[in-house]
């Protein structure tokens, strides 16, 4: 199962990922961007991810180059926003 769900504030849109961002849905998520109203900031929620492979991985360190906020509450997806930071 892969989902995306936007949420929007005043100040902030989230998407709002579940499931495992690989294969086609690493292309979903980027055709997500280029549909979403800037409003200010933007920001990924990774914390219900419990897969990401090389592609998911190189969209979301692409995502945080280009200053999209990823964020995550467990493990894994800590793990990559860490890896991605670091570099």
């Amino acid at each position: 199962m892969f989902r995306i769900t936007a949420r929007n504030d005043a100040r902030v849109t989230t998407l709002v990922i579940e499931g495992k961002l690989a294969g086609l849905c690493v292309r979903e998520l980027e055709n997500c961007f280029s549909s979403i109203e800037d409003n200010g900031t933007l920001e990924v929620d990774l914390s219900s991810v419990n897969f990401i492979d090389d592609a998911g991985r190189t969209l979301l360190a692409r995502l945080h180059h280009q200053g999209i906020k990823l964020v995550a509450s467990n493990l894994l997806p800590r793990c990559v926003i860490e890896e991605i930071e670091d570099h």
